[in-house]
């Protein structure tokens, strides 16, 4: 194998011991000659992508399962019984003490732009919660700069802590959402997480588009677990239309 390659789910070149996807993600290393990014998450064209309108029926449900354990169901779960994720870190706050130089600057600051920008570097593990309850407080602010930064390459944990943030909210941002993916080259893993969002309201463009994610993931992913994304959305709207 090529050392030089940078591969997504491979160690990041900066030397953090982190997985490149976690890290660095979308950056360039000038001072490492001769090393290039593979694997990188593509970016979708979602003006490009129909199949036609959606046929929801049990039938559909009844042949298309998950494809495994996935970060998209783990992400799903966190969604809806957020106080798992919080008793977790609790519970590891007590054992350890790292991060407590970022959790006090969370702690301190009341500007949400630094807030954001804690988020756009990416928190230490044990300090999401906290950074998440944060964001939260100030939405007024937070949010539009969030749904502003994830029209631009991200890494996972920017992702996953930013549509849970949007969640909590309790505010629908779906027209927001569908803008983003419409409007946006976004990559895969975004798309995907960002129907998990738009399934938790019952609305018929946001179905036509957790449709189109879902056959497209399955025409050309189907070795990853990227459409399990939009078939939880679909699922959970299903289930809210009962």
């Amino acid at each position: 194998m090529n050392k030089n390659i940078i591969r997504r789910n491979g160690p990041c070149p900066c030397g953090s011991g982190k997985k490149y996807k976690k890290c660095c993600l979308g950056k360039i290393f000038p001072d490492k000659p001769g090393i290039f990014i593979d694997e990188i998450d593509p970016l979708i064209d979602y003006s490009t992508i129909d199949y036609g309108a959606p046929k929801l029926n049990e039938y559909f449900f009844a042949t298309n399962d998950f494809q495994e354990f996935s970060a998209q169901r783990l992400f799903y779960t966190n969604m809806l019984i957020p106080g798992i994720e919080d008793l977790a870190t609790n519970f590891v706050n007590d054992l350890i003490s790292r991060g407590k130089k970022e959790s006090m600057l969370i702690g301190n600051t009341d500007n949400p732009c630094k807030l954001v920008n804690i988020l756009i570097q990416g928190p230490d593990s044990i300090n999401k919660s906290q950074l998440k309850e944060k964001l939260i407080r100030y939405q007024a602010t937070t949010i539009p700069i969030i749904l502003e930064e994830m029209k631009k390459p991200q890494k996972d944990v920017f992702l996953e802590i930013a549509i849970e943030v949007i969640n909590r909210t309790t505010k629908d941002y779906t027209e927001e959402i569908r803008g983003l993916i419409k409007n946006n080259l976004l990559s895969t893993y975004t798309m995907s997480l960002l129907c998990i969002y738009l399934g938790f309201y019952v609305n018929k463009e946001s179905e036509r588009i957790l449709w189109n994610l879902f056959h497209y993931f399955k025409e050309y992913f189907s070795e990853e677990t990227l459409s399990d994304g939009p078939l939880l959305g679909l699922l959970e709207m299903r289930d809210l239309k009962k």
